[in-house]
C-alpha cells in the first residue's frame, strides 16, 4: 500500500461514503460547482476511442476480451506536471462495451481550475448516454500511481494504488451480454498541449481468482498527434502534441510496422490473444 496515499485516504474519507450517482464512494466527491472554469464546473470531454474526433486528442493500449463476471485490469500511470499546457490533461483507464456508449472511466487528472495538482476523477456513461465527469478530494502525490477498473460479480470496483475508492452496479452500465473491453489512455484538451507520463506493469485477471498476470497488449490508438510510444518490456510514454489537423488517426501494433492485435486476458494463468 503507498503510505502516503493511505494517509490521504484516511483524511479525505471521514465525510465518507458519498454518494455520486450509481457510485457510493469512500472519499468524498468534490461538488460540480465548487471550482468554475472558463468552459464551466463540469466540463465534460468526449472519451469515446474509434471516433475521430476533435475536440481533445488522446491515445489509448486497448485489451479486449469475452469479460463476465469476475475480472480486472490495473496499471501504473505519472502524469508530471508541463508548463504550458491548459485546461486539463490526463491518462485513465476505462472499462467500456464494444460498439455502444455506456462506460466507466478512472482518471489521473491536472485541472488548470486546481492549479494542476495531480487528482483522482471518475467519468462515465449510463445506458442512456448521460456522460457525467465528478473530481474527487484525493490529491496524490507527484509519483507514480496504480489505477484499477475490476468487476466482481455485480459490483463494479475503483481501485487506487490498491485501496478501494468507488463502487457501482454493473447493471448500471452493462448488459449480461455485452462484449467489454478496457483501455488505458492519455489525453490532452487544448490545441497544442501535449501528453505527459508513462504507463506501465499492466496487469489482468480473467477469472475467480485473486491474482493478476501481466499483460502483453500490442494494439494503441494514435490520434490527432497524440500517442503511447512503446518503450519496451510492457512501457510505454505519452509522446506529441494535439493538432486537430493530423488526421492520421490510426491502430498499430506496439510499433509502427506492427498490425493491431487485441490481447485477451488470461485463461487458467494461460496468456491468450485474439
Amino acid at each position: 500500500m503507498n503510505l502516503l496515499l493511505a494517509i490521504v485516504l484516511a483524511i479525505t474519507a471521514t465525510n465518507a461514503p458519498s454518494q455520486e450517482g450509481p457510485f457510493t464512494c469512500s472519499v468524498p466527491i468534490l461538488d460540480p460547482g465548487a471550482a468554475q472554469t472558463a468552459s464551466g464546473a463540469e466540463h465534460v470531454a468526449p472519451k469515446l476511442s474509434y471516433h475521430q474526433i476533435s475536440e481533445s486528442a488522446q491515445s489509448d493500449v486497448d485489451l479486449g476480451g469475452d469479460f463476465r463476471d469476475d475480472f480486472g485490469v490495473r496499471a501504473d500511470f505519472t502524469l508530471p506536471f508541463v508548463a504550458g499546457n491548459s485546461d486539463f490533461y490526463t491518462n485513465w483507464i476505462i472499462l467500456i462495451p464494444y460498439r455502444k456508449y455506456a462506460f466507466v472511466q478512472l482518471e489521473l487528472m491536472r485541472w488548470e481550475k486546481y492549479d494542476f495538482r495531480e487528482e483522482i476523477g471518475l467519468t462515465w456513461s449510463d445506458r442512456d448516454g448521460h456522460l457525467i465527469y465528478r473530481d474527487t478530494e484525493v490529491f496524490l502525490p507527484d509519483a507514480a500511481h496504480q489505477l484499477g477498473i475490476a468487476v466482481h460479480g455485480k459490483t463494479i470496483v475503483f481501485t487506487v494504488d490498491g485501496n478501494d475508492i468507488c463502487h457501482a452496479p454493473k447493471a448500471a452500465f452493462f448488459e449480461p451480454t455485452d462484449l467489454l473491453y478496457y483501455q488505458l489512455g492519455t489525453e490532452v484538451h487544448h490545441v497544442g498541449d501535449h501528453p505527459a507520463g508513462t504507463l506501465s506493469n499492466i496487469e489482468i485477471k480473467d477469472g475467480p481468482w485473486d491474482t493478476y498476470f501481466p499483460a502483453d497488449p500490442n494494439c494503441i490508438y494514435h490520434g490527432y498527434g497524440v500517442s503511447w510510444e512503446f518503450q519496451g518490456n510492457g512501457n510505454y510514454e505519452a509522446e506529441g502534441a494535439f493538432d486537430p489537423k493530423q488526421s492520421d488517426t490510426a491502430f498499430t501494433g506496439n510499433t509502427p510496422d506492427e498490425s493491431c492485435r487485441m490481447y485477451r486476458g488470461v485463461t487458467n494463468s494461460v496468456p491468450r490473444a485474439l
